[in-house]
């Protein structure tokens, strides 16, 4: 797997800023002649990227849609919305692969079928189906829904 993502990243990145995926934290500074990483580690998030990229404004694009089709991501549980993470940056992965063979490039069919098969088992684990939601529930990011009693109380008063 990670050859196949960090093949993918090889195209859209320079070679001399080539991405490699790993499961250890990146070190800050590049290693040292002796090959031992210098300075502390950080650990990187999605919000540590440069948010006008078009592969972060599709991945997030994507994260949305799927949170929707879920309920909204207030309804998701933590490990829902990492599953839906990691479903959606491979799915923009796949995509990135779709469009280089439309445009004629070569792609491994090899990584691209893993990569497919990675994001629906992602998929798959949280559910493929769209959710209800309560629409008369409150939700944080909108103001509370007055009754209609409210509401004809307050013209009542204006009028």
């Amino acid at each position: 797997m990670l050859r196949a993502v960090t093949a993918c990243f090889r195209t859209i990145v320079p070679p001399a800023q080539t991405v490699y995926i790993s499961t250890q934290m990146q070190p800050v500074a590049p290693p040292k002649a002796n090959g031992k990483p210098q300075g502390k580690l950080r650990l990187t998030t999605l919000s540590d990227l440069d948010r006008r990229t078009l592969a972060f404004k599709r991945t997030t694009e994507l994260i949305g849609q799927v949170e929707q089709d879920l309920g909204g991501s207030d309804q998701l549980s933590a490990a829902e919305r990492q599953l839906i993470q990691r479903g959606c940056i491979l799915g923009s992965i796949a995509e990135h692969l779709e469009v280089q063979w439309l445009d004629g490039a070569p792609v491994d069919s090899g990584e691209y079928a893993l990569i497919c098969n990675a994001q629906r088992r992602m998929l798959m684990a949280i559910g493929l189906n769209r959710r209800a939601r309560d629409a008369l529930a409150p939700r944080p990011s909108l103001p509370p829904m007055r009754s209609l009693s409210d509401m004809l109380k307050a013209r009542e008063v204006v009028t």
